[in-house]
């Protein structure tokens, strides 16, 4: 909008934006977990998946939008989703490898997408000036690197199209 001086940037931005004040059950992003911190999911489903893809790049995205806005509801929302994303991601993390989201079928992250995740966390860690999101993404970077991790991931990913059966049999899909 800037670059461009086009006042069509800056309206399409805030209709996005308000996607963020709507929960999923109701056609929004934002899934409020039990401690008061929000998620951000990219499907409206009854199971939610919350990719931490999507995570990332929407707390980015809102951190950008209130900065350039100068918005206070916005920054709300995005302090919401930091809370929410420190509780989150313990769960991404089996210990040995990252969890590409939180859908029950545990599907793991390819290490292509574990360092994406990482630049993303750094990225965070810089623009929130919070420590820990870098720290994750150390340990994380450090899973790609060990050879038993490596073995993990590869039997998990041969075992995730039987996994995923069972899980669409008990779902009833």
């Amino acid at each position: 909008a800037y670059i461009e001086n086009d006042a069509w940037y800056e309206e399409t931005a805030k209709q996005i934006v308000r996607l963020y004040f709507l929960p999923v059950e109701e056609g929004g992003l934002v899934r409020q977990l039990k401690s008061g911190g929000l998620a951000f999911d990219e499907f409206a489903t009854a199971t939610p998946t919350v990719p931490l893809f999507g995570n990332l790049y929407s707390l980015i995205g809102l951190a950008e939008y209130a900065a350039y806005f100068e918005d206070p509801d916005v920054r709300t929302i995005l302090r919401g989703g930091l809370r929410g994303l420190k509780e989150l991601l313990p769960k991404y993390d089996t210990g040995k490898w990252v969890l590409f989201d939180l859908h029950p079928c545990r599907r793991c992250a390819s290490a292509n997408e574990i360092r994406k995740r990482c630049a993303l966390l750094e990225l965070l860690s810089t623009r929130s000036e919070d420590s820990e999101y870098a720290a994750y993404a150390q340990k994380w970077r450090g899973y790609l690197e060990t050879f038993a991790n490596k073995r993990y991931y590869f039997f998990q990913r041969l075992w995730e199209p039987i996994r995923l059966r069972f899980l669409a049999k008990k779902l009833g899909i």
